[in-house]
């Protein structure tokens, strides 16, 4: 961006920002979503998550500034409380990990594609999956962001072979019933949450579930209460929500 303000060419720099937008919303933010939030337990990881994005966001306001003066004021006053992000000095780039970008352009290159697999076989993503298959991966990729793979696609496992060629995944989806009940116990969770919305319930207010076929697994019952922050679940015979 600084490059291309620098040669007056402003639309290689709003594209830019873009760009940039996208990937910070549609990938930080929204994989961010479980680490924030009052489901979220207390931790480095949530202060981390939450410094970060004032980190990124205060910077964004000020390279905002000059093609939406109003609301980039508005975005930096509101983080800030500064008088001005008109008065702040231009940022400088810091040190970029290249590592880092490479191996995580190859995660999301297959998380796209294990997407498309689920699409092809009519599969949601609040369906968990026992594998996902990886090969001719051009890269080592660590626990990290296997673990992120792992969320992201909803799977259990993931297996991956290196070698050169093009990239292909491939999906367990034969579903067990322990899959299946894991599935629909996060397909509960959506509706739940719906009821929560309708209600007007705040985002930390504790509620009693009552519906049918809740979960039976104690595990996946305790995961109900913590995602939807229920204090009891009891049988209905149609699914509500009560204030505690």
């Amino acid at each position: 961006m600084t490059k291309s303000l620098d040669n007056f060419n402003s639309f290689t720099a709003a594209q830019k920002i873009e760009e940039f937008v996208e990937d910070l919303s549609t990938w930080y933010v929204r994989r961010s979503r479980d680490r924030v939030g009052p489901t979220a337990a207390e931790g480095k990881d949530k202060k981390a998550c939450y410094q970060t994005l004032w980190h990124v966001l205060v910077n964004l306001s000020k390279i905002l500034a000059p093609f939406i003066p109003f609301l980039s004021e508005y975005i930096y006053k509101n983080l800030t409380s500064k008088k001005s992000v008109h008065l702040e000095s231009w940022p400088k780039a810091g040190r970029i990990e290249e590592k880092l970008l490479e191996e995580m352009a190859l995660v999301r290159k297959i998380c796209e594609l294990g997407h498309s697999e689920r699409k092809k076989a009519g599969l949601k993503v609040r369906q968990p999956l026992r594998e996902l298959r990886i090969t001719n991966c051009g890269l080592r990729i660590n626990k990290k962001l296997i673990k992120l793979i792992k969320e992201e696609l909803n799977v259990k496992e993931v297996v991956l072979k290196l070698g050169k060629g093009e990239l292909k995944v491939k999906l367990d989806t034969e579903i067990t019933p322990e899959l299946k009940e894991e599935g629909e116990t996060r397909e509960l969770i959506r509706k739940i949450q719906d009821l929560r919305k309708k209600a007007g319930c705040r985002l930390d207010e504790k509620i009693i579930i009552e519906g049918p076929n809740l979960p039976i697994d104690l595990k996946l019952q305790k995961y109900l209460r913590k995602e939807t922050l229920a204090e009891k679940l009891q049988s209905g015979k149609e699914l509500k929500i009560f204030p505690v």
